[in-house]
């Protein structure tokens, strides 16, 4: 009977056939950061997307996404009503598990139903002489292939990248077939479709749309190019794909004020040209002069050209970050977890490989302090049970109060939080001391906990747990 139920169960094969169910625990990775609009205020209610998953931003423009590690880099979008799309990309640092991404997001400059899809179509700005989109009647279908439902909202806005380089989808980096290219921009605008179920709509096949994009001078010391080549923004993959070639234009007055061409398709759109390049190495180092570890994030933006390109510092603080040939480049590093942001150094590139000639000086002490700062409130347990309020100042000074609940009075707290989030705090009567607080806190979600033991002169052995959280 035993081998009748080994055979019927497949038990006297061969055991390469046995496929045991994996224990490996799929690695996480935090994506979290602050969205702004282009006044510097924070949004709320912005819906954050990185790897099929998604998040809202709070009150304070605040975000967090838990996503899996897949690969070094990401790509986050971010999405409100009257705001145009925004796309955020960065890499995660060699050896870590989380990144800040931060957007900016601009007002839509045209929000607007269309009312007969049979007719031609053109949408213009106040300020612009010309359509900036133009497409003939009949043109549009659904990703599904099916006929728009109801209205067709069409969404445009124009983007400058003179005005703020951030408003800018990804990071200025195009896919080529042998990797990436750093591309500096004339000027971009962003054309999207959806109609009454919220489905996007594009162009049919064989259908064209005229595009015009308001030109931007890109590079300070040079004239505009009399045609650049067009990128569209390629929102799975967070780079700009080369297609089609891009003419400048006159308005009408004789003066060259934009960049025309004919597309198959809508999406963000940018009169771009690629750029070489030598590569820039430097240091960070703190206030002390230490040299910071890996996982920073060196940002250069062009002083004479409308580019950026971005780099990580490794173990020993170095970072090596590719800007434009024989041009002013204005470079600054930014601290995540904590959040601060280094001194900015100006270099002028040369045609071959060069190096900063200081480091850029970051105070992440001062910043880790400061991101624990707030009042906390919470309860304690054990011996003794209660609550307790607490307030953290931004140089780590901690000060507040507590009660209990089961009649032992109240006490007065104080302590301090080290940079590294180390809590330590005493818990005193008058002027007599009661029991030790030690524990951690979390400048990112504001989570305070730890043990707490009763003072040997209270004739008291032990203690018990306390958590808090930041209000």
């Amino acid at each position: 009977m035993f081998s009748c139920v080994l055979a019927a169960c497949g038990g006297g094969g061969n055991s390469n056939d046995a496929k045991p169910q994996s224990t490996q625990v799929e690695q996480q990775a935090v994506v979290f950061g602050l969205v702004r609009d282009e006044a510097g205020q924070p949004v709320q209610g912005v819906k954050v997307t990185s790897a099929g998953l998604q998040a809202s931003t709070d009150a304070k423009g605040n975000y967090q996404l838990n996503v899996p590690l897949s690969g070094n880099r990401t790509v986050v979008q971010f999405e409100r009503d009257g705001y145009a799309l925004q796309t955020g990309v960065s890499d995660f640092p060699a050896g870590g598990n989380g990144v800040r991404v931060n957007a900016t997001l601009q007002k839509l400059g045209l929000n607007v139903a269309i009312a007969n899809l049979a007719t031609a179509q053109s949408f213009s700005l106040p300020t612009s002489v010309k359509p900036i989109v133009e497409f003939g009647g009949d043109a549009l279908v659904r990703a599904d292939g099916a006929a728009p439902t109801g209205p067709v909202t069409a969404r445009l806005t124009v983007i400058d990248p003179k005005a703020d380089l951030g408003l800018m989808p990804g990071n200025y980096l195009a896919k080529t077939a042998s990797g990436t290219q750093p591309i500096e921009s004339y000027g971009a605008i962003q054309f999207t479709l959806r109609d009454a179920d919220g489905s996007v709509v594009n162009l049919k096949a064989g259908q064209t749309a005229v595009i015009r994009i308001p030109a931007v001078k890109a590079s300070l010391s040079a004239t505009m190019p009399a045609s650049v080549p067009l990128y569209h923004f390629n929102e799975q993959t967070g780079y700009w794909q080369d297609e089609g070639v891009a003419t400048l234009k006159p308005d009408g007055s004789g003066a060259p004020s934009y960049y025309e061409a004919t597309v198959q398709h809508f999406s963000t759109w940018n009169a771009d040209k690629p750029y070489d390049t030598v590569t820039l190495t430097g240091c960070v180092q703190d206030l002390s002069g230490a040299r910071v570890g890996a996982g920073l994030t060196v940002v250069s933006v062009g002083g004479d050209y409308l580019g950026s390109g971005t780099a990580m510092t490794n173990a020993s603080g170095q970072f090596s970050i590719q800007v434009k040939r024989n041009a002013l480049s204005q470079l600054t590093a930014f601290s995540y977890a904590p959040a601060a942001v280094s001194d900015q150094v100006v270099v002028q590139a040369t045609a071959q490989d060069g190096a900063s000639s200081q480091c850029l000086r970051i105070d992440l002490q001062g910043a880790a302090l400061a991101s624990y700062q707030g009042t906390y409130v919470g309860t304690y347990t054990g011996l003794d049970k209660g609550n307790f309020t607490v307030a953290i100042g931004s140089n780590g000074m901690i000060a507040g109060s507590g009660v209990s609940t089961q009649g032992n009075g109240s006490f007065g707290v104080s302590g301090q939080v080290s940079a590294a989030g180390a809590v330590s705090l005493n818990a005193a009567q008058g002027q007599a001391g009661i029991a030790t607080f030690s524990g951690t806190v979390n400048g990112q979600t504001g989570a305070l906990s730890g043990t707490w033991t009763y003072l040997p002169q209270t004739g008291l052995t032990g203690g018990g747990t306390y958590q808090g959280q930041r209000q």
